[in-house]
């Protein structure tokens, strides 16, 4: 977890299976008040809804396949802060979201 510029806390997480470890991601965010949550190997099949209250989700789908079913990525960002989706192109075996912060306007004295 990185306590940034900004005073944002982000973390990044390894769900295996974002479904099935769900209250486990609400504690981690509750405990660590969280802003924004980078999630790999989501398990997510294309279509499955996903939501955790007062975040907004943006994840890539990835058309399941044999050796891989259902991996996927996914950012979670405070519904309250600033920000806009990037479509990610097709990126051949690597798995991306990206989401652009508007972060806020800093005061100088």
């Amino acid at each position: 977890m990185n306590l940034g510029l900004f005073g944002l806390r982000i973390a990044s997480w390894n769900a295996n299976g974002v479904s099935s470890h769900k209250i486990e991601l609400q504690d981690l965010i509750n405990k660590h008040s969280l802003d924004i949550i980078l999630i790999q190997e989501r398990h997510l099949r294309p279509g499955v809804n996903f939501k955790i209250p007062n975040f907004t989700t943006f994840r890539n789908d990835r058309i399941p396949i044999p050796t891989h079913p259902s991996c996927g990525t996914a950012i979670l960002i405070k519904s309250s802060l600033k920000h806009h989706h990037i479509p990610t192109p097709s990126l051949g075996a690597v798995e991306a979201t990206a989401v652009v912060l508007t972060p806020p306007l800093m005061m100088t004295h």
